[in-house]
């Protein structure tokens, strides 16, 4: 539970007014950590990265991330939790991929900004090398 916000005095209230009004509402508060959720564990990461191409088994999951099917299957029920990941199953194969919705979306966006970043800074590197 957040502490309750004390009156303080301020040096610029104009400043601090149009800091406060820059905030995100209260309604991105569960995307921001449904995101944090995500993107801060690397191997969520890699598995929604891996499902922008294309639906996936856990067996292939595991293979293209390099961890054990039981380690990316617990991931993907975290996902499917958040919304990003949903199943389907076709005879006994579990097919899975990434959910429509305002969490993928933002998702995608992001780890396509770090795939462009990352490709940046090694072709800066490239560059430099003698």
């Amino acid at each position: 539970m957040e502490s309750p916000v004390r009156s303080t005095r301020t040096r610029n209230p104009r400043r601090v007014r149009a800091a406060r009004e820059a905030m995100f509402p209260a309604e991105a508060n569960e995307l921001l950590e449904a995101l944090g959720e995500l993107l801060c564990e690397p191997t969520r990461a890699k598995i929604a990265r891996a499902l922008m191409v294309s639906e996936l088994t856990v067996g292939d999951l595991a293979a293209v991330i390099g961890r054990s099917q039981s380690s990316t299957s617990q991931h993907l029920r975290t996902m499917r939790g958040l919304g990003l990941v949903r199943s389907r199953r076709r005879g006994r194969v579990v097919y899975n991929s990434l959910a429509p919705g305002a969490i993928t979306n933002a998702t995608s966006q992001i780890l396509g900004t770090v795939a462009e970043i990352a490709a940046q800074v090694k072709m800066g590197n490239e560059d430099s090398t003698p």
